[in-house]
């Protein structure tokens, strides 16, 4: 028996369902790429943070257990932003956005305004990937939006 070539209503919905779909995925993987660049750039303030809070502790000879505590706690914040941007990419960065600001804003008070320039090429490039990283989380939640709720209408 030959079997009949009858054209399926559904296939022109499925094909352009199925780019779509191939679409989608591509933007997202490219969305997550970029939001890679934010998470990494947590872990580097985390990274920072512990090592010149070590630093600081060592060259002025005050090491003390308030001040280790104090700094594990916050380079520990940064990372389990860092981790929690596989989940929600834009609360992680924009809550690490804030806080590395924060941070900064209280050396500046405790210490003094001469604190206001030290660092701030380094500075300066980890606030511009966490600012960057905003709209990527954005795009990144926004395209896992439409497909689960693409996925949802092909069930």
């Amino acid at each position: 028996m030959e079997e009949e070539n009858i054209p399926n209503k559904n296939e022109p919905e499925s094909v352009i369902s199925d780019y779509l779909e191939g679409y989608n995925q591509l933007e997202l993987q490219s969305a997550e790429n970029n939001l890679k660049k934010a998470r990494n750039a947590i872990f580097v303030i985390a990274a920072l943070l512990l090592i010149g809070n070590l630093i600081v502790m060592g060259a002025s000879d005050s090491f003390t257990a308030i001040g280790l505590i104090i700094a594990f706690l916050a380079t520990g914040v940064f990372v389990g932003l860092g981790f929690m941007t596989k989940k929600q990419p834009l609360g992680s960065v924009v809550v690490a956005l804030i806080l590395f600001a924060t941070l900064w804003l209280i050396d500046i008070i405790v210490l003094g305004p001469e604190y206001i320039l030290k660092g701030i090429i380094v500075k300066a490039i980890i606030i511009y990937f966490l600012a960057t990283g905003i709209k990527y989380a954005r795009e990144t939640e926004r395209l896992r939006k439409e497909m689960r709720m693409f996925q949802n209408k092909r069930q």
